[in-house]
């Protein structure tokens, strides 16, 4: 018998017939442990540390849980094939915390997957500026309705040097 998933899903898998689930905050922590490491040496690894920890945020919601039992096969009925947006809502959020320096976060985290967007421009055909996508904030209210782990949401950190001088332009 398969066992069951304890706790909010990042990514499934089917190996040697066997799931294997890993957990979002196993995930998030993951990420934004290698993230600090990484940005540690141009003294921005707190910074770093947050965007690791809310680039997933949106998978906390319940749609993406449905989604991701449903297209990797652990849950067929689940029957969600819609593509869900999980990396706005840690951008979302990283504004919601920080105002204007927080755009560094969410630029950061929005384009995790699909690369950095203009703020304001579209710049490539078919393209939606960053400004524009963040006009709806559904994903937001659906992440916190899944109930993120209140450590990730609570996180905090010293902006870096380089945002704290940028954000005051």
């Amino acid at each position: 018998m398969n066992q069951m998933p304890t706790g909010p899903l990042a990514h499934v898998s089917l190996t040697d017939g066997e799931w294997r689930f890993h957990y979002v905050g196993e995930h998030l922590y993951g990420v934004a442990n290698q993230a600090s490491l990484f940005a540690a040496h141009w003294r921005a690894g707190e910074w770093a540390h947050l965007a690791g920890l809310w680039h997933d945020l949106g998978k906390y919601s319940p749609r993406f849980q449905q989604r991701i039992r449903s297209k990797s096969g652990f849950d067929p009925e689940a029957n969600l094939d819609a593509h869900v947006d999980h990396a706005k809502a840690g951008a979302l959020w990283a504004l919601q915390r920080f105002a204007r320096s927080g755009h560094s976060l969410a630029y950061a985290i929005a384009g995790h997957h699909t690369g950095l967007a203009d703020w304001t421009a579209t710049g490539a055909p078919g393209a939606m500026p960053l400004s524009q996508r963040f006009q709806a904030t559904h994903e937001l209210a659906e992440c916190m309705a899944g109930t993120p782990d209140p450590t990730i949401l609570s996180a905090s950190a010293a902006e870096p040097d380089c945002i704290s001088r940028t954000a005051r332009l």
